[in-house]
C-alpha cells in the first residue's frame, strides 16, 4: 500500500500515528522532503533506518524517484510526506491543508489521476481555529496531539499512545486501507 500526505501544513499530526500503526504491521519506507524526519536519526542523514522504517529524505523527490521504484516491491508499506509531487504507485491520498488558501495546492480538484486511475483526494485542515464549515475534516492540534508529536520526535520513535483520538483520525482516513476499525487501530496504537 503506498499513502501519500501532500501538501505545504504539518503533516506530522497525521503521519506520527500512521506510521507508529504501520510499523506494527509490516516493513515500511517514509519517503519525505520534510526534514522533520530526520530528527529521528542519531546523526540527522538522509537515508537511515529505525527498526522496520527505512527512511529516504530529499528537499527534491525527483532526486530520489528512480531509487524508490526500485526498491518499493521490498516494502509492505509506503509512506510518502511531500509538499509538491505526486508519485506514481499512489493508493490513498490525503491532502493536509491550513486555513490560509496560500497552503491549497489541489484547491478546486476532488480528484487525480495517478497510473491511468482516479484517486480520490481526501483534504483535511490543520487549524487552531474551528472551521465554520462543519463538513471539512479538521484537525486542531491539541496539546496531547503536540507533545504526542514532540515527544516522538525526542524519543526517535514513534510512541505507543492510548489517546483515542488517534484511532478516530486513522480510522477516518484509513479504515479501508488499513482493514481495521476503531478499537483494533486503539490496540495498535497501545503497542508498546
Amino acid at each position: 500500500m503506498e499513502i501519500l500526505l501532500y501538501g505545504l501544513a504539518d503533516k506530522r499530526f497525521i503521519a506520527y500515528p500512521l506510521l507508529k500503526v504501520v510499523k506494527e504491521l509490516g516493513k515500511v519506507l517514509v519517503v519525505s522532503d520534510d526534514g522533520c524526519f530526520r530528527r529521528f536519526s542519531d546523526e540527522g542523514v538522509l537515508e537511515f533506518s529505525l527498526g522496520n522504517i527505512d527512511f529516504m529524505v530529499s528537499a527534491n523527490y525527483e532526486s530520489i524517484s528512480q531509487e524508490v521504484s526500485s526498491i518499493k516491491h521490498q516494502y509492505n508499506y509506503i509512506v510518502y510526506v511531500l509538499s509538491n509531487e505526486i508519485p506514481q504507485g499512489v493508493t490513498k491520498v490525503i491532502q493536509v491543508k491550513g486555513v490560509s488558501k496560500h497552503f491549497y495546492d489541489l484547491e478546486n480538484e476532488n480528484t487525480f489521476h495517478v497510473d491511468n486511475k482516479e484517486l480520490d483526494i481526501v483534504d483535511v485542515v490543520v487549524s487552531f481555529n474551528k472551521l465554520k464549515d462543519k463538513e471539512v475534516l479538521t484537525i486542531i492540534p491539541s496539546k496531547s496531539l503536540i507533545e504526542y508529536v514532540y515527544n516522538c520526535e525526542d524519543s526517535r520513535d514513534f510512541l505507543a499512545t492510548k489517546d483515542s483520538s488517534y484511532a478516530s483520525m486513522l480510522q477516518v482516513f484509513f479504515e479501508k486501507e488499513l482493514g481495521f476499525n476503531k478499537n483494533q487501530l486503539k490496540s495498535l496504537l497501545a503497542k508498546g
